[in-house]
C-alpha cells in the first residue's frame, strides 16, 4: 500500500471537484434552493424585550411582621439569591397562567389564522392513534400546550454582578409580543408583592391587638380601683412620705412625753411650795416701844428657849433640869398668851403665794394640753402605722397589677407596631407598588428577528460550499475503489493465464529457484501496472 504525502492532497481535491464538477454545482444549488425556500415558507417572527431593574426596597432590608413575633435570628441574604427569586417567578407557571388565561390559548399559540389544509389533514389522519397512546401530535390539554408554548418564546436572562433582568419574548405579531410581554410584567409585579406578604397577617395582628387593648384596659381599671380603694397614688413615693411623717410623730412623741413628765414634775413641786406657804403673811410690824412687863417676858422667854435649845443638845429629855427648863417655857407662854403682844402688826395676802399659784394653774394647763397633744400623737403615731402596714400588705398585688400592665403594654405597642407595619405592606400591595421597576419598557419592532435573512444564506451557502465538496470527495473515493477492485481483477486473471514452470531437471551448475518465484512472477503484471501514473491508479486507505 502506498501512502499519500499531505502537501498532495489539495491537488486531488481540486482535481476531484474538476472530475465531479457538475455533481458538487447540483448539490450546491439545491442546498442553495433548499436555503431560499426555507426564508420563503419559514413564518416571521417578531421580538419584544423588556428590561427590569431591581432596586433595594422593603422586600430586600424589612422582615415580615409576624417574623418578629418571636426570636429573630439574622440571615444573609444576598442581591443574587433575589434577583434569581424575581428571575424564577417571571418564568413560573402561575405567573404564566394568568397571562394565559388573559390573551387565551388560541391566542398564544397563534391558531386565529386559518390552519394549512395538509397539516390539518395529517393531524387528523394522526387522531386515530390517540387512543393507543401512539400520535406524538395528540393534543391533551389546549391551555396546557398554549402554557409550554409561552415558556418556550420567554427569555429571561440575568447578568452577574447587576440589578437588570433581560427579558424577551418571540411571535408571529409584533404587537402581540409587546402585549404578552407588558402583561407578563404586571402579572410578576403583582405576584412579588403577595410574595413578599404573609396573608392575613394585618387581620391576625388586628384581632391580637385588640385581645391585648382589652387585656390592658381591664388591668388598669383593676390598678385604680385598688389604688382609689386604698389611697394610694405612687407607693414609693407615699411609702417615703409616710415613713418620714412617723418618723416627725414618733420624734415629736419623744419630745412631747418629755414634756409630760416635766410639767408634771413641776406641778407636784409647785403644789407642794403652795402647802408650805402661808396664804396670809405680816406686812408691817411696829416695833421700838417702851420697856413693859410682856417685853420683859418675851426676852425671858426667848432666854428660856435658848437654854432649852442648848440644855437639849446635851443631856436627855427626861432629864430633871431640861425638864423643869421646859415646864418655865410653858408657863411662860402661858403668861403671854394671857396677856398678848404688845407689838402692833398688819397681815395682808402672801404674793409669793398667788404667784405660786398662778404658775401652777398655768402649769396644770400646760401639762392639760401636752397630755392632750401625747394623746393625739398616739393616735396619728398608730394610724401612720397602720398605713404603713396597709401599704406593705397592698405592696405585691400592686406590684403585681403594675408588671403585668408594662408587660400587656409592651405586648400591645409591639403588636400594634406589627399592625402599622402589616397595614403599610397592605396598602403598598393594594397601591401596587414595588421594587421591580421598568429599566426598558417592553419594545415593539416590526422588523423579524427570526428568519434572519443574511445569517440564513451565509449559512445556506457554506452548507453549499460544504455540500459540493463533500459529494466531489465521495464520488473521487467510489470512482477509486471500483478502479482498484477492476485493476486487482485484472492481476488475478494475468497470473491464472500465466504458462506453467518446466519441470526439466536442471544441471548443477544452476542455481535452484527461491522459493516463492513463482508468485514473484504472477505478481509481475501487478508491478507493471503499479508503475502507472498515480491519478490512474487507485489506493485504498
Amino acid at each position: 500500500m502506498e501512502y499519500r504525502s499531505l502537501e498532495s492532497i489539495p491537488g486531488e481535491l481540486v482535481a476531484a471537484l474538476w472530475r465531479h464538477k457538475f455533481k458538487a454545482a447540483i448539490t450546491a444549488v439545491v442546498i442553495l434552493a433548499l436555503t431560499a425556500g426555507f426564508l420563503v415558507i419559514s413564518e416571521r417572527q417578531f421580538t419584544s424585550e423588556a428590561k427590569l431593574f431591581v432596586r433595594i426596597g422593603r422586600e430586600s432590608v424589612s422582615l415580615d411582621p409576624t417574623a418578629t413575633t418571636g426570636s429573630v435570628v439574622s440571615i444573609s441574604d444576598t442581591r443574587e439569591s433575589e434577583l434569581n427569586a424575581i428571575s424564577e417567578l417571571l418564568s413560573s407557571r402561575s405567573v404564566v397562567e394568568k397571562v394565559v388565561d388573559q390573551y387565551g390559548a388560541d391566542v398564544i399559540l397563534e391558531k386565529i389564522k386559518p390552519a394549512n389544509p395538509q397539516i390539518a389533514a395529517v393531524k387528523k389522519w394522526m387522531s386515530q392513534f390517540d387512543d393507543y397512546n401512539l400520535n406524538p401530535l395528540q393534543v391533551y390539554n389546549l391551555r396546557d400546550k398554549a402554557i409550554l408554548h409561552f415558556q418556550e418564546q420567554l427569555h429571561i436572562g440575568l447578568a452577574k454582578k447587576s440589578s437588570v433582568i433581560s427579558m424577551s419574548y418571540e411571535s408571529a405579531s409584533p404587537t402581540l409580543s409587546r402585549d404578552l410581554l407588558e402583561s407578563l410584567i404586571t402579572i410578576a409585579r403583582d405576584d412579588h408583592l403577595r410574595m413578599n406578604r404573609t396573608r392575613g397577617s394585618q387581620e391576625f395582628f388586628d384581632e391580637q391587638a385588640a385581645k391585648l387593648r382589652e387585656e390592658l384596659e381591664s388591668k388598669e381599671k383593676e390598678l385604680r380601683d385598688l389604688k382609689n380603694q386604698t389611697g394610694l397614688a405612687s407607693l414609693p413615693q407615699q411609702r417615703e412620705l409616710q415613713l418620714g411623717s412617723i418618723n416627725l410623730l414618733e420624734q415629736e412623741l419623744r419630745a412631747t412625753t418629755a414634756s409630760v413628765r416635766a410639767a408634771k414634775a413641776e406641778v407636784e413641786l409647785r403644789e407642794k411650795l403652795l402647802v408650805a406657804t402661808p396664804a396670809m403673811i405680816i406686812t408691817e410690824e411696829v416695833t421700838g416701844q417702851p420697856q413693859t412687863p410682856q417685853a420683859s417676858m418675851r426676852e425671858k422667854l426667848f432666854d428660856l428657849e435658848v437654854q432649852e435649845k442648848d440644855l437639849s443638845s446635851k443631856l436627855l429629855d427626861d432629864n430633871p433640869r431640861l425638864m423643869q427648863v421646859r415646864e418655865q417655857i410653858a408657863q411662860a407662854r402661858a403668861v403671854m398668851a394671857e396677856e398678848g403682844m404688845s407689838q402692833q402688826t398688819t397681815r395682808g395676802v402672801n404674793k409669793t403665794r398667788e404667784s405660786t399659784e398662778l404658775a401652777l394653774q398655768e402649769k396644770l394647763a400646760e401639762l392639760a394640753s401636752l397630755e392632750a397633744k401625747q394623746k393625739v400623737l398616739d393616735t396619728s403615731l398608730a394610724e401612720a402605722r397602720g398605713m404603713l402596714q396597709m401599704m406593705n400588705d397592698n405592696e405585691i398585688e400592686i406590684a403585681s397589677l403594675e408588671r403585668s400592665i408594662e408587660l400587656a403594654s409592651t405586648n400591645f405597642r409591639k403588636y400594634s407596631e406589627n399592625l402599622e407595619q402589616a397595614r403599610i405592606d397592605h396598602e403598598l400591595e393594594a397601591a401596587k407598588i414595588s421594587s421591580i421597576n421598568l429599566f426598558q419598557p417592553p419594545s415593539y419592532s416590526e422588523t423579524p428577528s427570526s428568519p434572519d435573512t443574511k445569517t440564513t444564506l451565509a449559512a445556506g451557502l457554506v452548507l453549499a460550499m460544504i455540500g459540493g465538496v463533500s459529494v466531489a470527495a465521495f464520488a473521487e473515493r467510489r470512482r477509486q475503489l471500483q478502479m482498484y477492485a477492476r485493476n486487482l481483477a485484472a492481476s488475478s486473471a494475468l497470473v491464472a493465464s500465466a504458462p506453467p514452470a518446466s519441470t526439466a531437471p536442471k544441471s548443477s551448475d544452476e542455481a535452484p529457484e527461491p522459493k516463492g518465484a513463482a508468485t514473484t512472477n504472477g505478481a509481475a503484471a501487478a508491478a507493471s501496472e503499479s508503475r502507472r501514473p498515480r491519478s490512474e491508479h487507485p489506493l485504498p486507505r
